[in-house]
């Protein structure tokens, strides 16, 4: 059992595919693909935070997604994130920010946490869509977005991004 982060996955949401220059022709292309690699990415029994945004436009699509995807899946929600999308029996947990041992988990990038100073904490979060890069980041923050990573990600594999 492994435990994933990603974040900004847009499922439905058609623009997104021009405003991050994804590599898909259409939302049905990019949704069946981004499934595919979650799914070999993340087994059954995986845990995996989603730190927002989830899904924009054709929400029972999108619902209908979630429920196909492998993992226990967790929602820190996001700026995009319908009350539909909030309230979907599919979610173990929802939460609008959350701190599990030494990791921070929210939406949105915050400059200051609790700890932040020490290698120990970090700070993972969405939103940027891979805008910021790596080196204007503090050092124990990292954007788990879709656009950043391409697939969910192990803490491990988010800090050997760096």
């Amino acid at each position: 059992m492994a435990t994933y982060y990603t974040s900004d996955t847009h499922f439905g949401h058609h623009n997104i595919i021009e405003y991050c220059n994804r590599p898909y022709a259409n939302v049905r292309e990019m949704n069946l693909e981004m499934e595919r690699i979650w799914n070999e990415t993340v087994s059954p029994t995986d845990t995996v935070y989603h730190l927002g945004d989830f899904a924009l436009g054709d929400l029972d699509n999108a619902l209908e997604i979630l429920r196909r995807l492998n993992g226990c899946k967790i929602l820190v929600s996001g700026n995009h994130d319908p009350k539909k999308v909030r309230e979907s029996e599919h979610w173990a947990e929802v939460h609008t920010y959350l701190r599990i041992g030494r990791n921070v988990m929210f939406h949105f990038p915050i400059e200051q946490w609790n700890n932040m100073d020490s290698q120990k904490t970090i700070h993972l979060h969405g939103h940027c869509h891979g805008t910021i890069p790596r080196g204007r980041q503090p050092k124990n923050r990292y954007d788990v977005g879709w656009d950043s990573l391409h697939r969910p990600m192990t803490i491990e594999e988010i800090k050997g991004q760096e």
